[in-house]
């Protein structure tokens, strides 16, 4: 009861707080509050497709209260689909409860948009509710002239107090739909030349390449490339004409906890990896998106590292909701270690979990007709008004 009135009080509250932003030109961070520790170490947890609403699923916060005490993570990347709200103060109230356990412990993280964060409520408002719901929020907006918002980038610094760049992660805006050729968006040219020029500032900063890590939600194109193409009486999936099952070919695989789903890329392919092959410095590129795949394929040099889904409201499979831990070693960052934590090899619930769902759902139901009637209500108002 207590919960419902602080959200009905936070309806209230439907101006938000003003946040600034990164100015018309390009910002290039250099320096960050992210370090290797004394060991260095440095550990992210990433948590793909939470989407979920003001009433999160208890499971859900419980894995990642569970990671968070667990795991200990410098950081933590929330890899798209985060929040599905359409109000602000719900929103931020929301975000504040999902990330409390972050804020206690004091655990910075970023984001990045999956394609339905922004269906119902703009970009800039979700940006100014993660920097104001309690825990650090350090994606910021690089540059306003290119597309998608809070593209940036993340360095993270050497354990020796030099202030000395030792690796850099990408947070990159992969948008939501292609108006023009269907199907799910890309990451567009001028983001990739935004990639590339800030890839080159970082190397003239550092006086060597700074390797990388790339966060966005939607998988790209190439991931096709390494599957196993078959004939049409054979398909388990077909893109772009092209039939696959699922199965990846010889020799990429250095990972696969689940592969439950057909991957979801967009249509056409705009050159984000080649950009980033050409570069040489990015080891990874880190998507959500599917909720109930789990692997990591190598292409050409750079892996392709598909998180699972961590959200018990959307689609999962019981076999892959969890969350991905990714270990960068200060010695060697040409490298990483990653593995896979699942909610059903940490928690049993059993007729627990059903009862729980049953109540949640209640909620859930009964939380809508109340945001329904509150519209409704304030579009009586308006009317009134006009």
């Amino acid at each position: 009861m207590k919960k419902i009135l602080a959200v009905a009080l936070s309806i209230l509250m439907l101006l938000p707080f003003t946040f600034l932003f990164a100015s018309a030109e390009a910002t290039v961070l250099t320096e960050s509050e992210l370090i290797f520790d004394e060991e260095g170490k440095f550990r992210i947890a990433v948590f793909a497709d939470c989407q979920d609403d003001v009433f999160p699923d208890a499971r859900m916060l419980k894995m990642i209260e569970y990671c968070i005490e667990t795991e200990k993570p410098d950081f933590v990347v929330l890899d798209g689909d985060n929040i599905c709200q359409p109000v602000y103060a719900l929103h931020n109230q929301a975000a504040t409860t999902l990330l409390e356990s972050l804020a206690k412990a004091g655990v910075p993280f970023g984001f990045v948009f999956g394609n339905h964060d922004a269906e119902t409520l703009s970009k800039d408002l979700i940006m100014q509710s993660f920097h104001n719901c309690g825990a650090t929020c350090l994606t910021y907006n690089s540059d306003d002239s290119i597309t998608g918002l809070g593209n940036c980038n993340l360095p993270v610094m050497s354990s020796d107090g030099s202030g000395e760049i030792a690796f850099n992660l990408f947070l990159i805006d992969s948008n939501m739909y292609d108006e023009v050729n269907g199907g799910y968006d890309y990451v567009h040219e001028d983001q990739i030349e935004w990639y590339r020029n800030t890839s080159l500032a970082l190397e003239e900063a550092a006086g060597e390449k700074v390797y990388s890590l790339v966060f966005q939600h939607i998988i790209v194109p190439e991931i096709f490339d390494l599957m196993v193409e078959v004939e049409e009486s054979e398909k388990q999936y077909t893109y772009n004409g092209k039939h696959y099952k699922y199965e990846f070919i010889d020799g990429v695989t250095k990972s696969c906890e689940n592969f439950g789903e057909q991957p979801c890329p967009p249509n056409t392919n705009h050159g984000q990896v080649d950009a980033m092959l050409e570069r040489g410095d990015v080891l990874g590129i880190v998507t959500g998106h599917d909720h109930t795949n789990s692997f990591v394929v190598n292409y050409n040099g750079i892996d392709f590292i598909q998180t699972p889904g961590i959200t018990f409201q959307s689609y999962g499979a019981k076999e892959a909701r969890g969350y991905r831990i990714i270990d960068i070693d200060e010695a060697d960052t040409s490298t990483y270690t990653t593995y896979v934590v699942k909610y059903a090899d940490v928690f049993d619930d059993g007729e627990k979990a059903i009862t729980l769902e049953i109540i949640q759902v209640t909620i859930r139901e009964f939380f809508k007709l109340f945001t329904t009637l509150f519209k409704t209500i304030g579009n009586i108002i308006g009317i009134a008004r006009s």
